[in-house]
């Protein structure tokens, strides 16, 4: 088998970075060249498991990335406990800082990938970086951290709910929740 020069990019969150640990060390084990482009909090975190790393900030050097990602984390559980509606609404209020980042990340990104030169490179992330579609480079794409984010298909769970794949009791009383409380609005907004 060839060895190919593999870079991950990923979000720089716990639900981005933690699965990509595990892949790219097979991929090492099997005798691949694995780099992770990382955002600087969570430098030094992927070398103790001897993945080489590139780091680029993700944000303004002045912004604390972990406050930042500990203040969105909050809103979304707080979301979470009030019901189908606000966990959409709340999930939707965070794709323009989502977009945002890639932006802002996406230049740095473009610099290692001409530093690396990979062969492949495998994004983790719900917003693709600019620079890795302009790349042209094979891309193997994924969000682990929301699996089932935009999929439509009646054998899984409502997307952003958090609801189980293996048990179903809950998915009708969320989908008729969420549209009672669409209905709500809707007359409220008409009103």
């Amino acid at each position: 088998m060839e060895s190919l020069k593999i870079l991950f990019v990923s979000m720089s969150d716990i639900g981005g970075s933690h699965p990509i640990i595990g892949l790219a060390i097979a991929l090492r084990n099997k005798g691949h060249e694995v780099f992770i482009a990382t955002e600087r909090s969570w430098e030094g975190k992927f070398e103790k498991y001897g993945l080489k790393e590139k780091v680029y900030d993700e944000r303004d050097i002045n912004c604390d990335t972990l406050k930042d990602n500990s203040v969105l984390i909050c809103s979304l559980l707080e979301a979470i406990k009030k019901g189908p509606i606000e966990i959409c609404l709340a999930v939707d209020s965070l794709m323009p800082t989502f977009a945002q980042t890639a932006k802002i990340s996406s230049f740095q990104i473009k610099q290692i990938i001409e530093c690396v030169k990979p062969d492949v490179i495998v994004e983790n992330s719900l917003i693709m970086i600019p620079a890795v579609l302009a790349s042209n480079i094979p891309l193997v794409r994924m969000f682990t951290t929301q699996p089932l984010f935009g999929m439509d298909d009646e054998r899984l769970p409502p997307s952003s709910f958090g609801l189980p794949t293996n048990d179903d009791k809950d998915w009708s009383r969320f989908l008729t929740e969420a549209m009672l409380e669409l209905k709500i609005i809707l007359l409220i907004l008409r009103a």
